[in-house]
Order: C-alpha cells, then structure tokens, then sequence
C-alpha cells in the first residue's frame, strides 16, 4: 500500500523503535533486515525516492557508513535501483502477486470488440476505455480488463486477495445491479477505486463526471445565437420513468432549461421516446427506425408547429432524425436545425442512408475523462486526497459544424 509521506514517515519512526529480535547479529544485518521489512511491507513504496542515508541511520539507530553498506548490498540484490544524479528507489517487484501490486484493473461490459470503433472517432465511449490504457501505460503500470458480469464470487475473493494497485469503473458498470455490488464489494475490500459518472449509488467513491449541464447550456445557448427560439429536446431512455432519468440526462436538462431561461425564452417540455435501435447497418432498418421517429414527432409538431431546432440525446439520433423531418415535410438544417452531442457523427452507420450531419454537436474529452480517472486513483493511492470522495469534472467541447443537409 502506497502510504502519505506523512504516515510513511510515522511509520519509519515506529517500526525503527522495535527491539531487535535477534541480539547476536551485526548493525548491518539489522539494518538490512529492517529495510528489507520496510521493503516488502510498502513502507518504502516502489519507484519513490528513498529518505538520505542520513535520514536513514537516524531511525535505524546505526551509522552512515552501515546504511550506504546496506543499500549498496540491497542495490546488487535488485531491490534497490539507483536514480539519475544522487539517491536511490526501490526497483519494481516481479513476483505474481507484486505484478498485481502494480496493475490497475478496469472493469466494464462493454465488449471488448467494441475498441475498434475507437479508430479516428474520439466520440465513442470506448475511447475513455483507451484513454485510462494510455494513462496506466505512461505511468508504467499494466492494465487488466474485468467483465463484471463473469467476475463470480470466487473470482472476486480472488481478486481481493492478489490486491490490484486499484480499480476504475467505466460508466457502464454503474449502470447495473451486479456491477454496484461489485463495487461495493471491492470497496468495503480497501481497494482504492474510482468510477466514471454521477450514477444513482456511486456518491462514496472517488468519482470523474462530463459536465453535462455545460455542454446542454453552450449548445442551446449557439441555437439560440443562429435564432432558433423553439428548441425540442428529443431523448430516448431504456426505462419508461422519466423521474429516474440517469444523471447525465437530469443535467442536460438543466443545462438547456438554463440557457433558456437566460435567454428570456419559453421552455418546451423534452420529447421522450423508448429507446430505438439506431445504428441501422441495413437501409431497412433505417427507414423503419425514421418512420417511428416521425410518429413521435407529428404529435409534437402539432402542439408546436412553431418549433425550429431539435437537440437530440447523442448524434446517432440525428440522422433518423432529419430522415423523420423530410418525411413530414420539413426541411431539415433549414426549417428545423437538428444538433447531436458526443461527437462521434462521422462513423454512424447510418450515414449510408442519410447524408444530414448536425451543425453542432458536443464533445465530452473522452480520452481526457479516461486519463482522468487514472491519475485520480494515483492521487487516491499515493495519500494526496482528503478523506471525502472526491468529484473532478471534464469539461466538454462544443464543437460547430455547420454541415448542412437538404
């Protein structure tokens, strides 16, 4: 366990003052013992700048001159690795159990064929996946990928006991029963974790968050600067309560209603639909997704036949979008513009049906958050974090396209 320099300095002191068990051997092998305890025991953490030498035979109770003999003889054993100019740290361990010592696990259900999309597109949520990888690697751990849904009860017990350096916890993990639980569990487990999102159950750990009401106020705060002054709100949800909207959700909301208040505008109610199967590969599945996304709309067109903008929940709602809009004679970017968010609009597979592309759509820094998150469960481990959880928050990009359609 990777201590404070406060605790591991207190812990200097108190191992230091116990008595010697063996009273026949020399200063140096008492020395060597108590660093090589200090060592194993995480007191003195891999790759940290030991204390001086002088510091060193202060707590040891011996002289310089032992404790450099000692450290040159724990150098030639490996466990000790000489830094550029002065000073020495300790070498990274190679054991099993020490390579668990320094890897990070993440765990996610999102398959893992699902990296692939992450080619040129950051807009994919695979690239906060790609990004915390990144980040374990500058920082010269490895990184091990866990499905919580095939993590069992032995394989958790498992897992507790090899001890990973930490764990994060990707969005989708926290959007499920068993991977809440599995979350508790490491955590009642004293294995430092951090997770990705604001999710109903996630408040007592470490936590990265988009700021979500930011990205809703910039983009409704542009539509209404292009003098779009009836904006529809077009989400889809997996679940019919809308009271119990993710959290994300809750702050676009916010957001929206915000700018438009701001901008001494009248609020109109979202549109909330069941979720569709967009990410049509085949053009009937698109024409059929349209069709449906047409009928919610007629209704709302006919209590607002005024309305000139939509935001949709994410890009891939946009094109079945404009494709609804043509079907009720509407043109869309003309007499509707249509935005997205996420910024993953060039590689949507229904590009192939329909060649409308929102004039803005929003940026979370997926890459960013998954950096992020590794270096706030660094910060956790290395003791440089208050008690209380922490929220950091990246802020998102708005991102004007401008690509019209007809």
């Amino acid at each position: 366990m990777v201590r404070s320099p406060a605790r591991r300095e207190q812990a200097l002191r108190r191992r230091s003052s116990r008595p010697a068990v063996l009273v026949n051997d020399s200063p140096r092998q008492r020395a060597l013992r108590t660093l090589r305890r200090w060592i194993a025991s995480g007191v003195l953490p891999e790759g940290e700048r030991l204390p001086s030498e002088h510091a060193l035979a202060s707590r040891l109770g011996v002289s310089r001159s032992t404790v450099h003999l000692a450290l040159e003889a724990l150098e030639a054993e490996g466990l000790l690795r000489p830094l550029a100019g002065r000073g020495r740290a300790v070498a990274r361990a190679t054991g099993d159990r020490d390579v668990m010592s320094q890897t990070i696990a993440i765990l996610t259900d999102v398959p893992g064929e699902t990296l692939g999309r992450a080619r040129r597109v950051e807009g994919w949520e695979a690239f906060v996946h790609v990004g915390a990888l990144g980040a374990a690697h500058d920082a010269g751990l490895h990184a091990l990928t866990l499905e919580p849904r095939r993590v069992e009860a032995g394989a958790l017990s498992s897992l507790l006991a090899q001890r990973p350096k930490g764990v994060i916890a990707l969005y989708d993990v926290t959007r499920s029963a068993a991977g809440l639980g599995l979350l508790s569990a490491l955590h009642k487990g004293g294995v430092p974790l951090v997770v990705y999102g604001d999710e109903r159950g996630t408040s007592a750990y470490d936590r990265v968050v988009s700021d979500h009401e930011a990205g809703s106020y910039e983009l409704t705060h542009w539509l209404v600067g292009q003098g779009r002054r009836r904006i529809l709100r077009y989400w889809q949800l997996f679940w019919p309560d809308y009271d119990d909207r993710p959290a994300w959700l809750a702050a676009r909301d916010a957001g929206h209603e915000r700018a438009m208040r701001d901008s001494g505008l009248e609020i109109l109610p979202p549109l909330v639909t069941p979720s569709l199967n967009y990410g049509c590969a085949r053009r009937e599945e698109f024409e059929m997704c349209a069709r449906m996304v047409a009928g919610y709309l007629v209704e709302a067109f006919a209590r607002y036949p005024d309305v000139d903008a939509i935001m949709a929940a994410s890009d891939g709602l946009v094109r079945p979008l404009a494709a609804a809009c043509r079907i009720l004679g509407k043109r869309p970017n003309v007499d509707i513009a249509i935005v997205g968010y996420d910024d993953y609009w060039q590689e949507c597979p229904e590009r192939d049906w329909e060649n409308t592309a929102p004039l803005a759509t929003v940026s979370k820094q997926n890459t960013r958050i998954g950096r992020e998150l590794v270096e706030l469960l660094l910060a956790r481990i290395g003791g440089r974090l208050s008690s209380a959880p922490e929220r950091r928050v990246v802020e998102p990009v708005l991102k004007v396209l401008g690509l019209g359609g007809c």
